[in-house]
């Protein structure tokens, strides 16, 4: 029978890879390479995602890439996609209290990267420019957070404490022989200090 010479010969798709890779601004690598297999000589649509969460939970918009379609190659080398990414940037803000939760410093606002630590830079001493007092960073709550979506989770409150220093009264005579014992007491910086002072000395 004629069907009977008839030899059938099949062929499979030539595949070859395509890789995404993902970086910022100035070429740095934010995510691991995608790759996928594709069959030689046929169009591929790249499509992006216009928001990338990297392995540290920060978020990324889409810049730009340096392909959108193209013709698959057997060379696989030009089958790379450079995808292009900025660092996505939420608003929070500062909050400085004494220890009874009285604002002590104008609130400052910030703006940094979502899913970011972000530490806040204060000072470690502070005076007051209306009341003139010291104050100290308590350093016993947390002056960083991961920023949110959400600009009203982004509040860093940090805590001041009263800056005291020691002041020492010392009691001579015109000759500087001491005539008392000295006394010592622990005042806040800025404060008023008023000496107490006696009248007469019987030594």
């Amino acid at each position: 029978a004629e069907n009977e010479n008839i030899i059938e010969v099949k062929y499979l798709p030539v595949l070859a890879n395509i890789t995404r890779r993902f970086f910022n601004k100035t070429g740095e690598i934010i995510a691991d390479e995608i790759i996928s297999k594709h069959q030689v000589g046929s169009f591929v649509e790249i499509k992006v995602d216009s928001i990338l969460i990297d392995k540290e939970k920060k978020k990324w918009n889409f810049i730009k890439n340096d392909k959108s379609s193209f013709k698959v190659k057997e060379d696989e080398t030009q089958n790379v996609v450079n995808n292009f990414y900025e660092p996505k940037l939420v608003e929070g803000v500062i909050k400085i209290y004494d220890d009874n939760k009285n604002e002590i410093m104008p609130s400052k606002k910030y703006i940094a990267q979502i899913g970011s630590r972000y530490k806040a830079s204060v000072p470690i001493y502070y005076i007051d420019p209306k009341t003139k007092l010291g104050w100290v960073h308590a350093e016993k709550d947390s002056d960083s957070i991961f920023m949110d979506d959400d600009t009203n989770k982004n509040v860093i409150s940090i805590y001041y404490e009263k800056h005291m220093m020691k002041v020492l009264d010392k009691f001579v005579d015109m000759d500087g022989n001491i005539i008392m014992p000295e006394k010592d007491r622990i005042m806040q910086v800025g404060k008023l200090y008023e000496p107490k002072i006696q009248e007469r000395v019987f030594d």
